[in-house]
Formats: structure tokens, C-alpha cells, sequence
């Protein structure tokens, strides 16, 4: 099997990157693993470190809990302007104000926690990447590192190909390995 980048013939500018084959690639991962692995103790801390780092939602989950305390007051007083709009008469223009204002407050406060929200499932997601790359290099041999597919899926969060046929491994710790 032959890996090549998806624009090498398209285009004007053909893209410079070499082929490679996966049995070449598998090879370099064995490597770049081997290198990675040769810190194991500090790395295998550093992860764990990271991963507390990563998994304590405490503050993001306080601001979340006070965004929605503030949400809830906004649709009360929005409920409460109109509902005394229907109950006497006002001043048309002076309601569409303080209403307009207040629906804005509320878009703005529940905007900003729905991006809470996506934080802490992202960083609950990387923290469950992490934990499983950490696994892997907490069950893995280092004398006689071998690749397989979920070796491969556990550790690697993508590899680029530089025109020079070396190649950057980016492992999911944040780690980089060239070889």
C-alpha cells in the first residue's frame, strides 16, 4: 500500500511530498515511538498531569452553574416586562427597548455558555484521548515495540510528511517526534 498526499496531481502546483509506503510508515511509527519512550517515567507523569489538568472541570462547570442562575433571571424579567405590558397600558417604543435589551442580555448569556459548554466537553474529550495514550504506553513493551493498528489509533493524533521524506510524528500528548 502506497500513501500520498490527495493533491499530488491536481492543480498547477503539484504537491512536493514524497510517497510512501505503509510498510515504511509502520516502521518510522516503531521508531518514533522508541524515541518518545526513551523519557518514560517523566513522560507517563507529565500525561498524568496533564490529564488532572485536563479532567477538573470544577471551574468551568462553577462559571456554567452562574451563566444559567443569570439566564434564568433574564427570562424572568423578560416574562415579567410583558407580562405587564399586557397588563397596562405603556409606552410602546420604551417596552421594545427593554425588551429588545433584555433578549439581547439573555443571547449573550447563553452564547457564552453554550462556548462553556463545548470547552468542557473538548477538554473531556482530550482528557479521554490522553488517558488512553497513557494506557497504551503504560501496557507497552518497551524492549519489543511492534505496530498495530490500536498502538497506532491510541498514541498518534496525525503525522505530516515533509518534502524531504522525513516525517513528523505528532502523538496525542502534545509530543513530537521526528524521523
Amino acid at each position: 500500500t502506497i500513501w500520498q498526499c490527495n493533491a499530488k496531481f491536481k492543480g498547477e502546483h503539484k504537491c512536493k511530498t514524497p510517497h510512501l509506503y505503509e510498510e515504511d510508515i509502520k516502521e518510522m511509527f516503531v521508531v518514533a515511538l522508541s524515541k518518545l519512550m526513551q523519557n518514560r517515567e517523566a513522560l507517563l507523569e507529565d500525561g498524568r498531569l496533564i490529564y488532572n489538568e485536563l479532567s477538573d472541570t470544577t471551574e468551568v462547570d462553577k462559571k456554567c452553574e452562574k451563566l444559567l442562575d443569570e439566564i434564568d433571571v433574564t427570562k424572568e424579567l423578560i416574562a415579567r416586562l410583558i407580562k405587564e405590558n399586557a397588563m397596562q397600558a405603556q409606552n410602546q417604543e420604551e417596552y421594545l427597548k427593554k425588551y429588545e435589551s433584555l433578549a439581547q442580555r439573555h443571547d449573550k448569556l447563553k452564547s457564552r455558555y453554550e462556548i462553556l459548554q463545548q470547552t468542557r466537553e473538548r477538554r473531556l474529550y482530550q482528557a479521554d484521548a490522553l488517558s488512553a495514550f497513557l494506557f497504551a504506553l503504560r501496557e507497552l513493551d518497551i524492549l519489543d515495540i511492534k505496530f498495530t493498528p490500536t498502538l497506532w489509533h491510541t498514541t498518534v493524533d496525525k503525522v505530516t510528511v515533509n518534502a524531504d521524506e522525513s516525517i513528523m510524528f505528532h502523538f496525542k500528548n502534545g509530543s513530537e517526534v521526528k524521523t
